[in-house]
């Protein structure tokens, strides 16, 4: 899917909760299989003047570098091996994964969410089993620097509340929702 970006910059944040492990129904990958081959198809088609960094979840966020990168082959290449070695596990703190993201730097205004949705630990004000509308609200208040968060909702079954959450957070933040099948 094409984005627009003005600002030649894009941090990706990828759920590696244990729920990302789980088969999806079209195809042989599981979700996060799913998410990292496309993941890595985005990276290698970076333009080399872009920026990038990506930052992996499940309670908690780690980043491949914690801070905006150059698109150089070599750079495509290092990301491009620290996702093939993410794995499934924990719960899902998509709050605090995406403020992290957009706190990194604030001249970033692309952000890209792959997800299976319904979030349920950490958020960037509260710890523990975090409700959704927490973590959507602390996402609206870390994007002061109004970045577009497009989100990529890997398995969630129309209309249910993981769908709505995906749509109402690329919604809040001038994005877009694409369901991944």
């Amino acid at each position: 899917t094409e984005l627009p970006a003005g600002t030649g910059s894009i941090v990706y944040v990828v759920d590696v909760s244990g729920s990302m492990g789980l088969d999806l129904d079209s195809e042989w990958l599981d979700r996060l299989g799913r998410a990292k081959r496309e993941l890595r198809r985005s990276i290698d088609s970076l333009p080399a003047a872009w920026r990038f960094d990506v930052l992996a979840y499940d309670c908690d966020p780690r980043a491949w570098s914690g801070k905006l990168q150059a698109a150089t082959d070599e750079n495509k290449r290092a990301a491009g091996g620290w996702v093939a070695a993410l794995t499934p596990s924990g719960a899902t703190g998509t709050g605090l994964a995406v403020g992290t993201a957009l706190l990194e730097d604030r001249t970033n205004k692309l952000v890209v969410l792959l997800t299976d949705g319904d979030p349920n630990c950490h958020s960037l004000t509260m710890c523990g089993n975090v409700p959704p509308d927490v973590h959507r609200a602390d996402i609206r208040a870390a994007n002061v620097q109004r970045a577009s968060i497009n989100v990529f909702g890997i398995s969630c079954p129309a209309g249910s509340a993981m769908e709505r959450f995906c749509v109402d957070v690329a919604s809040d933040n001038g994005g877009v929702f694409v369901s991944v099948r």
